[in-house]
């Protein structure tokens, strides 16, 4: 059953963190870390052309300016001391890079410096470390950054492009999404030293932006293999795909990370309804 949320909605605080792209002009998080000094909602917001960073409480008070400039894809740590992000550097120009600030948006500290596009960051399970794509040899690839000494490394080494990293809950593996030479796309994962490189997915279709479940079993992922976009679920090594949404989902203007609930039982994503608005589904997985 799928049931659709406003996303104006409490409710999703409860649920999980759910940092995505909405629409074309909104990035949400939802933040459910118990220990983090973050606001129940961080979110981006347009003004003009700029995109500017806040933070406010599930009822919409407490609206806080966190950080000004134009910023994507907001993550807290699992540890709730640090928010990452993507921020552009220079106004008209295609150059952001990965930063991270303290939640109250202080001690703001840029962690690369590829004078390239870089988005997507998600922290490692333990908060040390982060993966994020950036444009790197005339292709998307996936990096991986230490929080710890500063290292950078590019972990696919790939011509073909790489985006859109998740991390496994174990923190030994990252799974993917690659285009192919024939421009289909599909899902991968590869181990954190870069080797065991697996396709889960081999579909003439494009398989998009996997996701974890929390247990590690499980990973989601949206697919146009039935016509339109629709959210799917596989096990860990590919096998046994199911579709979760039930022709809901029309082509999204703003597809996301599917974002599981704490048990695993749901998973909850953006519905694009048309004219430039989205809501929330609640999907169950069976």
């Amino acid at each position: 059953m799928n049931t659709i949320i406003n996303i104006a909605t409490p409710l999703i605080c409860s649920l999980l963190s759910l940092s995505c792209t909405l629409s074309p002009s909104v990035d949400i998080l939802v933040n459910s870390n118990a220990i983090a000094k973050f606001n129940d909602i961080v979110f981006t917001s347009y003004k003009g052309d700029k995109k500017f960073m806040y933070s406010m409480n599930s009822d919409g008070g407490d609206k806080k300016q966190l950080i000004s400039g134009t910023n994507h894809e907001p993550s807290i740590s699992p540890n709730g001391k640090y928010m990452a992000f993507s921020h552009e550097l220079y106004e008209g120009e295609d150059i952001s890079e990965i930063f991270i600030m303290n939640p109250d948006g202080s001690n703001i500290k840029q962690l690369t410096h590829h004078s390239s596009i870089s988005n997507g960051a998600v922290w490692s399970p333990d908060s040390k470390s982060i993966a994020y794509y950036t444009w790197d040899n005339d292709n998307w690839e996936i990096f991986i950054i230490s929080l710890e000494d500063g290292t950078i490394r590019n972990l696919t080494q790939d011509p073909l492009t790489q985006t859109y990293p998740s991390w496994s809950p174990d923190g030994k593996t990252i799974a993917f999404h690659q285009q192919e030479k024939d421009d289909d796309w599909n899902i991968y994962s590869i181990n954190i030293d870069g080797s065991s490189k697996k396709q889960l997915t081999n579909n003439k279709a494009e398989d998009w932006i996997p996701s974890w479940s929390p247990n590690g079993e499980k990973i989601s992922f949206w697919s146009t293999r039935n016509g339109n976009w629709q959210v799917f679920t596989m096990n860990k090594d590919g096998s046994n795909k199911k579709q979760v949404s039930k022709n809901i989902l029309t082509h999204s203007t703003g597809i996301c990370p599917a974002r599981w609930s704490p048990d695993g039982l749901n998973l909850v994503v953006s519905v694009d309804m048309g004219a430039n608005n989205s809501d929330i589904a609640n999907l169950v997985v069976n």
